[in-house]
């Protein structure tokens, strides 16, 4: 793990980075990710993501996501009462209700709001800025411009536009009740705690 996140994350997050860390040691090499229509499977980490945000429709035609997003709290009041505990994973509220209700016809999977440690891995700086393995908070570390939203378009093609693009992850803040994790698409940032009752993008996704 980052050593620089160590003190952000709570014991289920480690235990999901040390999950997906010994994924890519016995596969050796990082395998492509597999698109699917509407969805993508990344066998290093074995999750699948919705291509396009909450609120879009796939359309396979075009390969593209239309329709309007949608942007619920992550809960309705500033406490736990959400995520159990300090620092703990969503079971409920408005955001893991939207993920947990996402069918994708002719499949059988579990979708639900991704974990601060998952929704850091597909953040994507086009200068090159390596936020997984370095210190650098943003795309903008480097000092030379980038693209946003700050994903792979290709693999995403469903993102919203505007001057903020936060997506909720299901991780609560350890250290404050009232706030919880989100990464900023806009620089890349994923270092960001807001309070629960914003809203915020979602993009769900599956690890069955």
């Amino acid at each position: 793990m980052n050593p620089y996140f160590r003190n952000f994350v709570s014991p289920d997050e480690e235990k999901d980075s040390l999950v997906s860390l010994l994924l890519i040691l016995i596969a050796g090499t990082q395998a492509p990710p597999v698109i699917q229509g509407e969805t993508i499977f990344f066998p290093s980490t074995g999750l699948t993501w919705m291509r396009c945000s909450r609120g879009q429709t796939y359309n396979v035609a075009t390969d593209s996501c239309t329709g309007f997003l949608v942007s619920p709290q992550y809960c309705s009041t500033l406490d736990n009462q959400c995520n159990g505990t300090p620092g703990g994973i969503l079971t409920s509220g408005p955001a893991f209700n939207s993920c947990s209700t996402f069918n994708v016809s002719g499949r059988t999977m579990t979708w639900r709001v991704p974990t601060h440690t998952e929704l850091k891995g597909i953040v994507y700086c086009s200068n090159g800025t390596d936020l997984k393995n370095s210190q650098d908070k943003t795309c903008a570390a480097t000092g030379t411009s980038f693209e946003t939203p700050t994903i792979r378009k290709d693999w995403f093609p469903g993102n919203p536009t505007g001057s903020l693009i936060e997506f909720w992850t299901s991780t609560s803040d350890p250290f404050n009740s009232a706030t919880a994790w989100k990464v900023n698409f806009t620089t890349g940032s994923t270092n960001t705690t807001t309070a629960k009752n914003v809203s915020g993008y979602l993009r769900c996704v599956s690890s069955r």
